[in-house]
């Protein structure tokens, strides 16, 4: 009988323990952040981005297509998404005058309070869960991120892709984005335009 195969570790420890505590911090804040806005608001970080895209475009509306190209989302899930958005009065749909094939989604009132407050909601939760941890190495700890941001040949804006959610959590809908997103993103190879932190903050 063969013996125990082994690996033999190729980073160094503290390679390794820095990678380590790199994801486990991402993967913990990111989902702490989504509890916050899921527990006070009702609506998780994936709902949150269409909203801002909206809030950020001029006249407060956007075509489907083109919200699932900024976010990086596929059609579907993007479609699932604003369903959602749409069936609890934050968005609403039209058709294109110039394209009857095209669909525009328009951010409501309801819908920008919405993201307003849960704007307020992430920033307070990234200074007591990050900022306020690093102190006076902030600058510091930025020029290192943005030294790592230059060797991916990532732009000024870093890319960022939150978490999927499990399938107990809102009806599945942001869990499936999480997936399609891993999936657009590996087949346009591109980065995420945005990161959902800009978007809130």
């Amino acid at each position: 009988m063969a013996g125990t195969m082994k690996h033999r570790p190729l980073l160094s420890p503290v390679e390794r323990d820095t990678w380590r505590s790199f994801i486990r911090v991402h993967a913990a804040l990111t989902r702490r952040l989504d509890d916050d806005l899921r527990r006070d608001l009702g609506i998780g970080v994936s709902s949150i981005e269409v909203l801002w895209v909206l809030a950020a475009e001029p006249g407060n509306r956007m075509r489907m297509t083109d919200i699932a190209d900024h976010l990086v989302f596929t059609r579907s899930g993007v479609t699932r998404l604003v369903d959602r958005l749409e069936r609890d009065g934050y968005v609403t749909r039209c058709e294109a005058d110039e394209d009857l094939r095209g669909r525009y989604t328009i951010l409501t009132r309801k819908g920008f309070d919405l993201f307003e407050e849960a704007a307020a909601l992430h920033v307070d939760g990234l200074r007591e869960l990050f900022f306020s941890q690093l102190g006076g190495d902030l600058a510091e700890f930025a020029c290192l991120l943005e030294r790592v941001e230059a060797g991916l040949g990532l732009g000024p804006e870093p890319a960022y892709a939150p978490e999927g959610e499990d399938g107990e959590r809102d009806e599945g809908d942001e869990r499936d984005v999480g997936r399609d997103r891993n999936r657009a993103a590996l087949d346009r190879r591109r980065a995420l335009r945005r990161p959902a932190a800009d978007a809130l903050a």
